[in-house]
């Protein structure tokens, strides 16, 4: 791992291990072929000729040739799998090739998000999605009446086919169904936690519900994720924003908060969030995420000054839509203790958006930083050198729906060395013009920590993706949850590209996918961890380059 040339050894090591792995579960890590233009066939640029030789030799020696990878591996029925996963399960060389080609649909010029999700839907489902027509964003509001009126007409993206009674009943289930843990354990009063607790649903019944409420992304968000564009065009210094202190606006689609260009302090939930500037800290806050229904929260009035709550007030409006948009600053995100936040959508649509390339610190709960379940979810940070903690589900999470985390940079990386005692060349560039006096955000080192099901996790009819485009980074996932019975001092990390399926109803799982483009990075996990696909699943690591660890 970590070259970015494979060799013919490590191909047929890896294909070897894919036809050890009996059933329907495969796992595949792999690095991209750096000068493979003599081989064009079936699997693009995936192997050169010489590469395929050595496997059909391996093979040979096995007394066995390459179409012999394609025995059938169907054991069950495997119900909404992804027409992609039985491809591969069909045939493992074409596994590199489709790892390839989602990572080249990874890398999208800025935060086209969407135009990353339609690629990533349709060679997930092996089907043309839509036809792709960038369109151009809204003009920029001028007046605080033209801009609620702009993010309510974006935001109209139609709700699910459910009844009230089916809604409520997913609302009620599909956390604890999808992500296992006690999320949500305290949102809610006694007595409803108690009757939840006492529910027992029919899985397979819960399973259909979920399919029939699965999000799919397509040019119907085109406007929604134009939003961004059409806010930056504001610019920091618009008269929308205030000067002295956040402005708290009550808006039919829940609460809204406009920050200042200095240094803002918010706690709270916000169903709608803009930030000009400035090193902000957000404590305890729900935003950039959809919650699935009504929330309970104190209405909120300019300083965040708390006015009371009341039975018919809801932070997040109906909790189908959450938008956050902090354009510069360090920011602090000291939210560990909120579960369903920065970049989440349960039964809806969430998108984050932290510009201006600094140094952020992000401290979540679980269902975060990219999360999604039967919704779509978006977490973006354009740069510099992050820190990113969550508990379980996060960091790229999906069921029925698509959750994408993606870590950017800021143009390229230095070409001096950084290390300590080379400060005087590190001076000189600081002093130049037009650069960033902070070579730190420049190098663009992150680091990724959770308990669990983090870092790409998909379960059914979910496609993750966890994206970091430049510098050195440090993922570690686990270390929480024992996994018992079988180890007394091994714990479950479920995560950097794993995928389950729900063996005893035969639901196949989704697909999870950790993309790191470049840098000399480290991974850490132990129990399903680094490119695992459990039951009708895919799960995958993709590295582009770097001596990693």
């Amino acid at each position: 791992m970590g070259k970015s040339r494979r060799s013919s050894a490590s191909i047929s090591r890896r294909l070897l291990t894919a036809m050890a792995v009996m059933g329907a579960a495969f796992c595949l890590l792999v690095c991209p072929t750096a000068n493979a233009a003599e081989s064009k066939g079936e699997y693009g640029d995936s192997y050169t000729s010489g590469e395929l030789e050595a496997l059909a030799t391996a093979m040979r020696a096995g007394n066995m040739t390459l179409a012999d990878l394609q025995f059938d591996k169907d054991y069950a029925q495997g119900y909404a799998c992804y027409t992609s996963i039985r491809h591969m399960m069909d045939d493992p060389l074409y596994i590199a090739s489709f790892m390839d080609n989602m990572a080249a649909g990874a890398q999208v010029s800025g935060p086209d998000l969407l135009r990353l999700m339609v690629n990533a839907d349709s060679l997930a489902r092996e089907a043309h999605n839509s036809d792709w027509t960038a369109s151009e964003p809204r003009p920029a509001p001028a007046s605080l009446e033209e801009l609620i009126a702009l993010i309510s007409t974006v935001a109209g993206i139609p709700a699910a086919p459910l009844t009230g009674a089916e809604h409520e009943l997913l609302r009620r289930s599909i956390v604890k169904s999808m992500a296992w843990h006690d999320v949500e354990k305290g949102f809610r009063d006694e007595a409803a936690e108690a009757a939840d607790s006492a529910a027992t649903e029919d899985a397979e019944e819960l399973y259909k519900l979920m399919g029939r409420a699965q999000a799919h992304p397509d040019m119907i968000y085109a406007e929604l994720f134009n939003l961004r564009d059409s806010l930056l065009a504001m610019g920091p210094d618009s008269e929308i924003f205030p000067r002295d202190k956040v402005r708290v606006i009550q808006t039919e689609m829940g609460q809204m908060a406009l920050g200042t260009p200095g240094d803002d302090y918010y706690s709270g939930d916000f169903a709608i969030l803009i930030d000009p500037g400035g090193n902000d800290t957000y404590h305890n806050c729900r935003i950039g995420a959809a919650f699935g229904q009504r929330s309970y929260g104190p209405r909120l009035a300019d300083g965040l000054e708390a006015t009371g709550a009341s039975a018919d007030f809801s932070p997040l409006g109906n909790g189908r839509f959450g938008f956050f948009l902090d354009m510069a600053g360090d920011d602090l995100y000291d939210c560990a203790n909120v579960d369903i936040t920065l970049g989440a959508a349960v039964l809806g649509t969430g998108l984050f958006y932290d510009l201006g390339g600094g140094d952020d610190r992000y401290f979540a709960g679980s269902v975060s930083l990219g999360a999604a379940m039967c919704g779509i979810a978006t977490f973006y940070d354009d740069g510099g050198s992050d820190s990113y903690s969550g508990k379980t589900y996060t960091q790229g999470a999906a069921g029925f729906g698509y959750g994408i985390m993606l870590d950017d940079s800021q143009g390229d990386t230095p070409e001096f060395d950084i290390a300590e005692g080379n400060e005087t060349e590190i001076d000189s560039h600081e002093r130049q013009p037009h650069v960033s006096p902070d070579v730190l955000s420049l190098v663009d080192n992150d680091s990724y920590t959770a308990w669990s099901e983090a870092q790409a996790f998909a379960r059914t009819s979910g496609v993750a993706l966890c994206i970091n485009t430049r510098g050195n980074e440090v993922y570690e996932a686990g270390g929480v949850y024992l996994h018992a019975p079988l180890f007394g001092d091994r714990y479950q990390s479920f995560s950097q590209g794993f995928a389950i399926g729900e063996r005893d109803i035969d639901y196949a799982g989704g697909i999870a996918m950790l993309i790191d483009q470049a840098g000399n990075d480290r991974y850490l996990g132990d129990i399903y961890n680094q490119g695992v696909g459990y039951w009708y699943s895919g799960g995958f690591l993709w590295d582009g380059a770097g001596n990693d660890m």
